[in-house]
């Protein structure tokens, strides 16, 4: 299942780049993430408008969506199936893993 995708109004991108989380970013990642984030446009469509080369641009969005999602540096985004149910159980030990290595 690929990410739901979202949007940001102006403003909203504007304060979120002003946090705290974005601060080691290059004013430069600001261009791809608000091509990605208010306009809509994919990694590779939005690095391609700032002759970025797609791995680039690709590595950068993956940077920029931890900060974003405010996820631990060294994490991972997993995507996984699992029968309805387990479903409770398996969020229950994320919850708990997270909470140990939070």
């Amino acid at each position: 299942m690929a990410p739901e995708k979202t949007t940001l109004s102006e403003s909203d991108f504007d304060a979120l780049c002003k946090s705290p989380r974005f601060k080691s970013f290059k004013v430069s990642s600001f261009d791809l993430a608000k091509l990605m984030w208010v306009d809509g446009l994919s990694p590779g469509a939005a690095g391609k408008k700032l002759n970025m080369s797609r791995q680039s641009a690709s590595a950068l969005a993956k940077r920029l969506e931890v900060a974003r999602a405010s996820v631990p540096e060294g994490w991972v985004l997993l995507n996984v199936y699992v029968p309805p149910e387990l479903e409770r159980e398996v969020l229950q030990r994320v919850q708990l893993l997270r909470a140990d290595n939070g």
